[in-house]
Order: C-alpha cells, then sequence, then structure tokens
C-alpha cells in the first residue's frame, strides 16, 4: 500500500505486449494494487500448498489439530494485515492526502493496527468488561479459546476494506492493462 499509484517510466517501457501476459505481469509490476495482488497470490498458493502437502500424510491426533490451527491462525492473521493495510491506505488516500506521502502510508497502517488492538482493551478497563469479544480486533487474539470470532471478524474487516478500496485498486489495474507504448513518448 506505500507503492505509487501511477506507472512510471521504467515500468511502461517493461510492460508486455500480450493482455494475458500485461494481466500476469501487472502482479509482479511495481505499485500498490499490483503488490497488494501479489501478497494475496502468495497466500493463497502457500496455504494451497501446504493443504495438500498436509493430506498427503494423514494427520490425525496433535498433527491433525495442529495444521487446523495454523490454517485458522495463518488465514485470519493474513486477513487482518490486509485489512488494515487497505483501511490505512484508505484513510491515508481520503484523508490525509495533503500532509502524508504515498511511501509514509505504513504510518497509518500502524496506526489503526494500534487502534484496533488497544482500543478495546481500554475499553475495557473503562467499562469494567473483560469480554473476549472485545478482543477480537486484535490479531494476536486469533489463537484463544474464541478463534472463530476473530477469523469472522478479520475476513469482515478484509473484505470491507476491499470493498472500500475497490474502485482504486480496478483504476489502477486498467490503467495497467490499457497502457501502451505511445504513452512512453508522451511522457
Amino acid at each position: 500500500v506505500c507503492e505509487r499509484d501511477n506507472i512510471s517510466r521504467r515500468i511502461l517501457r517493461e510492460i508486455p505486449d500480450g493482455l494475458f501476459a500485461r494481466r500476469m505481469a501487472f502482479i509482479y509490476s511495481s505499485g500498490a494494487a499490483g503488490g497488494i495482488a501479489w501478497s494475496c497470490s502468495m497466500i493463497i498458493v502457500t496455504a494451497i500448498i501446504i493443504f495438500f502437502l498436509s493430506h498427503l500424510l494423514p494427520l490425525s491426533g496433535h498433527l491433525g489439530r495442529v495444521r487446523d490451527d495454523f490454517f485458522a491462525f495463518s488465514s485470519g492473521f493474513s486477513c487482518y494485515i490486509l485489512g488494515y493495510s487497505l483501511l490505512g491506505a484508505f484513510i491515508r488516500r481520503v484523508f490525509l492526502k495533503k500532509y502524508l506521502t504515498q511511501r509514509n502510508t505504513w504510518v497509518i497502517v500502524l496506526m489503526v493496527s494500534a487502534f484496533f488492538a488497544l482500543a478495546p482493551l481500554f475499553l475495557g478497563i473503562f467499562t469494567g468488561s473483560d469480554s473476549e469479544i472485545l478482543m477480537m480486533g486484535n490479531p494476536f487474539k486469533i489463537s484463544s479459546s474464541n478463534r472463530e470470532t476473530g477469523l469472522i471478524f478479520a475476513i469482515c474487516i478484509a473484505l470491507i476494506a476491499i470493498l472500500i478500496n475497490a474502485k482504486w485498486l480496478y483504476f489502477q489495474a486498467n490503467e495497467y492493462v490499457k497502457a501502451g507504448k505511445e504513452e512512453l513518448n508522451e511522457v
């Protein structure tokens, strides 16, 4: 999310000619949407490989539970990171564009993560509640006894973040796919 929104001259020179090649190259190019697409695809590919490798050997008992815990934690944690990163990018782009450059989006992402992790703690202290549900915004609580709630929250926050950033992500992908060599001469 800290990468640029527009195509640089270097990237413009390296865009392949074929439509399929352009779409595949988009994932590996520099840019916020391409980086997000690459990260998501690597998370999915890793999960698929681990899933298939873990099913080659019949895992039962303790090892089967370890595998299930790993999938719950890694998928939930990935959704938290994706959601908080996209929320941070949205906040910077919509509210703080004049004050903060694209490459410093990580500061907002860190603040969003800290807010979701720590605000419920303080809310619980002031209200006297020690409910696990209050802590579902904390990505590290997904490994607790109430991981299903954390996993559902993580998926929801990632989906909401993708939806509110969909236009921004689509614009970048579309700009990359439609970019041509004649634009390089204009720049």
